[in-house]
């Protein structure tokens, strides 16, 4: 069990426009059957962390029904266990990341916390990621904090120990940065460092690149890196009879989901749960989010 509790932050709300306006971006759907934050819970999950903390901003309904207490990722815990923690100073302005500030209106969270180190990371990252791996690669670094990146990319994912991160909460009124991010981009004494990882990562942070990686997961190759059996990406249950294809329905290369209705022609897509396609519509290219209706001899594609 990695010695470190687990933060999800959901502060930032991208740049989704309709995708979001009910949900935060870790509720968004993924790959017919997933929530975005499934992955950061899964890995969590995997490294058997028991200590999650999530800080949502906005509209957080949809995440709270989903997550729930936590059991389908071992967080229903007497002690320790999955935290929702709002803000409670709603003048605060949502940022680009969480803030020590925003932090600090829970600092009784951190000060009861056991673990020696914190894992900070979005709720909005597509990978499959061995949190006790980054944990043993950042304390054999020596540094205070470590951040991932993949290629060129800040993923603004950051590991430290909770002393470290307690000093900036404590003193976040008196001190040059307000985020972990301006640690690394101000001149600072700090010693910090930085980890690559080069398996398959992917930040979504507008509906374009949502489609893309989505449709990524058609790639048999990058499915099977993403939803490995030996650390597998778990999902809140749900009770749905199997997809059912009626009048001679084409469909290639694509992910049904459970309880959907197909009689049309669908192709590089994905459906979502309990979706109807009737009969004459096409879908190309395309995800369907659950409960969609796609009516007769529509067309849709890239979409």
């Amino acid at each position: 069990m990695a010695d470190m509790l687990a933060i999800i932050d959901m502060t930032d709300t991208g740049q989704f426009e309709k995708l979001t306006l009910h949900r935060v971006p870790g509720a968004l759907p993924f790959a017919g059957r997933y929530r975005l934050v499934d992955f950061a819970l899964s890995n969590i999950k995997n490294a058997k962390i028991t200590n999650v903390a999530i800080f949502p901003y906005g509209n957080y309904r949809s995440i709270q029904d989903h997550v729930g207490s936590g059991k389908r990722w071992n967080l229903d815990r007497r002690r320790d266990g999955l935290f929702i923690l709002p803000p409670k100073n709603m003048m605060l302005p949502s940022d680009t990341m969480l803030t020590f500030q925003r932090m600090h209106e829970h600092l009784e969270y951190f000060k009861r916390s056991h673990q020696s180190h914190v894992l900070i990371m979005p709720s909005n990252l597509v990978w499959n990621m061995d949190f006790n791996w980054l944990l043993n690669t950042h304390l054999e670094s020596g540094a205070e904090i470590s951040d991932v990146m993949v290629g060129k990319k800040r993923l603004h994912a950051y590991i430290m120990s909770k002393t470290t991160l307690l000093d900036y909460i404590v003193n976040y009124d008196m001190i040059p940065y307000k985020t972990l991010n301006d640690v690394f981009l101000k001149k600072t004494n700090i010693e910090t460092n930085t980890i690559e990882y080069v398996g398959y990562t992917k930040k979504i942070t507008e509906p374009s690149n949502y489609l893309k990686v989505n449709l990524d997961m058609l790639d048999v190759n990058i499915r099977r890196k993403i939803f490995s059996n030996k650390t597998p990406v778990v999902s809140k249950e749900k009770s749905a009879p199997p997809a059912r294809y009626l009048g001679n329905p084409v469909v290639k290369n694509s992910l049904i989901s459970s309880g959907s209705l197909i009689q049309g022609h669908i192709e590089n897509s994905i459906i979502g749960r309990d979706v109807v396609v009737k009969k004459g519509a096409v879908i190309k290219n395309s995800v369907v989010m659950s409960n969609g209706v796609v009516e007769r001899n529509a067309h849709i594609d890239y979409a």
